[in-house]
């Protein structure tokens, strides 16, 4: 595959963010904060987040990775650097995109 600078990578999309996954993610990975399984803790936060679990930021990972796979397969992809530049919360729709 021929890929130059500035191509757009095809997008991705997670439909809707299942809270039940987060619940899951968050055992498996032995991770105790609430806020990913508990919408009582997210409400009170001073956020304005509403009553909607956040999502962890290795689900978010693999939204891209998943984009990254589609696009040019498993064996592709050596390093990755990521950032959150925002909260994903259940029930949001996720569309994953770049470029070259």
């Amino acid at each position: 595959m021929k890929v130059d600078i500035g191509d757009s990578i095809p997008e991705w999309v997670m439909p809707e963010v299942s809270p039940e996954r987060m619940k899951t993610m968050a055992a498996l990975l032995r991770d105790p904060n609430p806020l990913h399984w508990d919408r009582t803790a997210v409400a009170a936060l001073p956020l304005g987040l509403g009553e909607r679990t956040i999502n962890q930021g290795p689900l978010g990972l693999s939204y891209i990775i998943n984009m990254l796979h589609a696009w040019t397969g498993p064996e592709s992809l050596q390093h990755i650097h990521m950032t959150f530049p925002q909260v994903v919360l259940d029930g949001d729709r996720v569309v994953a995109r770049g470029k070259v």
